[in-house]
């Protein structure tokens, strides 16, 4: 090989900045400067560790700025090593500043690994103190991770120690992270055993993944046996499906073979499932031959469900053929969800065309769901028009009303004139109404008035109905007063009576106080009336009951009232039943009235007889009514 190709090849791996040099220690980059001077011809300066105590210098400094604009990074990076080496803590915590400040590229990378790792290699706890102390919270996670890529390829124990004590949730698992997925490239028992020793709340699947995935790939079988040594069942499963993973890059089968020799248990059919998931991929020939021979049909359909789900993401043609030649089972209808999801994220026409071929209904519906999601994002048009046809099909017509809300939803974020024009093309269909209401609501949360003239444009018997009620409920939350208002001024009708109570329900929640005078002083009398005050003094009396009294207290009779009078009544029942029986003498409404009395004494009678029946003697109702009463009253006396 000649000397210019050896160079272009150093080029091509200091370019690899990351996977170059970080966790490397300072002796390894030492020895790489060596290797670039021997292959470049340049001569190798010794590394000097004298005045390593001393200050940090601005003639340091300044030769150091100096070689971070050498415009030939061979030469930059030879430097780089050359004077990190005669450098001490002071010089090095100083450069390691300036790198931070500079932008994000792989050359700073290079700069701030090689002068951590000398830093680490002189003085690693006083490093650590160094770098928790920098007030940029991004360059100091970037700081701990080289730091500690350097330390844990020196004293991997003592640089885990250490992370374990940084109270930064977020960065210790990252620590963890990248610490141990170091450490696993060189040594992953090393890393396994560290693994184990971390507290149980310390260990996640993302650091279960560094180490595992890189140890699989270098001695698969090890580090299978790894995994199955944990502990806990849930890292343990985490683990094996990692090991597998790499392991089917390498030899799928032999993966497989390994997860079907496992005893039987929950971690032999998590490894069966990932190894067969990863060998469909690559080889689904092999996968479904082995599925054959699965002897119970409950085994077999679930892991016939797996290679189906996997191998529908190259072949979703072939792997619905091969399902169809199983019996209709849950198993079954999902492995054909699974992969009519995935063939509809390329070809949206083809999945609608094999929903039929899923039996259970539930799972069809959720299959549509993704379908037309899925379609929506290629063609809005098209899949607006294949949800609408299902509407007429009386098994798929709710799952289809479902999924043209989520596409006129999922369209109106970004084009709301363009989902409520798309919507008003489909008057006449039975769930027009609500797909209108979608889209008017949507529009709102991006420009209210163009929501409202738009609701207004449409005539009434064509969808104006619809927007114009959604979009006065939904302004009740913001202005209950002017969405009454507005409800009110709608055309009489159905719409305009569910529009009022629907305002009104929010309305007596909302604010009730303000609600009450409002509705009473707005709403004819009549039932729509006495209902809403019904409601709105319920909530009144929920959240301030001596308010709403007052407020009925003052008002004239009348059924309105009366409704009003028996919500407190309702309230003062169970714990004042003398003030009960005072609010129920006030219903001006003579049978309201009695029955009010009645339901009062009753139960009065039960933990106070003697005042009950004193009660009735001025009371204000039919003789016989009073009379009925009072031998009841008599009669649970005589019981007790």
């Amino acid at each position: 090989m000649s000397r210019q190709t050896k160079i272009i090849g150093l080029i091509a791996a200091i370019t690899a900045a990351t996977a170059v040099l970080f966790g490397l220690q300072w002796r390894q980059i030492t020895a790489m400067r060596a290797r670039m001077a021997l292959l470049t011809g340049r001569g190798v300066v010794s590394s000097s560790d004298k005045n390593l105590d001393k200050p940090a210098s601005a003639a340091n400094l300044t030769e150091f700025t100096h070689i971070l604009a050498m415009p030939d990074r061979l030469a930059r990076v030879h430097s780089l090593i050359d004077f990190a080496g005669g450098l001490g803590p002071a010089d090095l915590r100083q450069a390691l500043e300036m790198v931070g400040r500079l932008p994000v590229s792989d050359d700073n990378k290079i700069a701030m690994s090689i002068l951590m790792a000398r830093l680490v290699e002189l003085d690693a706890n006083g490093a650590l103190a160094w770098a928790k102390g920098q007030s940029n919270s991004h360059g100091r996670a970037a700081l701990l991770e080289t730091l500690f890529n350097s330390w844990s390829s020196i004293n991997p124990s003592a640089a885990l120690k250490a992370i374990s004590q940084i109270t930064d949730v977020s960065i210790r698992s990252q620590l963890f992270k990248a610490t141990l997925e170091n450490l696993a490239n060189t040594d992953p028992a090393s890393a396994f055993a560290a693994l184990k020793n971390l507290p149980p709340g310390q260990i996640n699947p993302q650091i279960i993944n560094a180490v595992f995935s890189t140890w699989a790939s270098n001695d698969p079988e090890a580090a299978a046996a790894a995994a199955i040594g944990l502990s806990a069942n849930a890292n343990r499963v985490a683990a094996v499906e990692d090991v597998l993973k790499g392991w089917a890059e390498v030899d799928p089968e032999g993966a497989l073979s390994w997860a079907a020799g496992l005893p039987k248990g929950s971690i032999r059919s998590a490894a069966l499932t990932s190894a067969l998931s990863n060998l469909a991929q690559l080889d689904p020939k092999a996968a479904t031959a082995y599925v054959s021979t699965i002897p119970l049909a409950s085994d077999r359909n679930q892991l016939m469900s797996t290679v189906a789900s996997a191998w529908g993401q190259n072949d979703p043609a072939a792997a619905l053929a091969w399902v169809d030649t199983f019996p209709s089972t849950p198993a079954h209808d999902s492995a054909i969800r699974s992969i009519l999801t995935n063939l509809s994220q390329t070809d949206p026409k083809a999945a609608a065309a094999g929903l039929g071929q899923i039996t259970d209904q539930n799972l069809q519906q959720q299959t549509m769901s993704d379908i037309s999601i899925n379609w929506g994002m290629q063609d809005m048009a098209g899949a607006m028009g294949w949800v609408q046809s299902l509407t007429a099909n009386s098994v798929q017509s709710s799952a289809a009303d479902k999924a043209m809300k989520n596409l006129v939803y999922t369209m109106g974020l970004n084009d709301p004139a363009g989902a409520a024009a798309a919507v008003q093309q489909m008057q006449g269909n039975t769930y027009f109404g609500g797909w209108i209401a979608v889209a008017v609501t949507t529009w709102m949360s991006a420009d209210s008035p163009a929501a409202l003239a738009w609701a207004q444009s449409l005539p009434p018997d064509a969808g104006g109905n619809n927007a114009m009620s959604m979009y006065i409920i939904q302004t009740t939350n913001t202005d209950p007063t002017g969405a009454f208002s507005t409800a009110l001024q709608m055309p009489d009708g159905q719409f305009r009576n569910q529009t009022i109570n629907n305002v009104i329900s929010k309305w007596a929640t909302l604010d009730p106080a303000s609600a009450a005078p409002a509705i009473l002083a707005q709403l004819p009398p009549g039932n729509q009336l006495n209902n809403a005050i019904s409601q709105v003094t319920q909530n009144w009396i929920k959240q301030d009951q001596q308010a709403a009294s007052q407020w009925i207290d003052t008002l004239p009779p009348s059924p309105a009232r009366d409704s009003a009078v028996t919500q407190l009544v309702n309230t003062a029942l169970q714990s004042n039943p003398a003030t009960a029986f005072q609010w129920a003498s006030s219903v001006g409404n003579d049978g309201m009235r009695a029955n009010q009395i009645s339901r009062v004494v009753n139960q009065w009678s039960r933990t106070d007889p003697a005042a009950a029946a004193a009660a009735l003697q001025n009371a204000d109702i039919p003789d016989a009514l009073r009379t009925n009463l009072l031998n009841n009253i008599q009669s649970l006396t005589h019981q007790n």
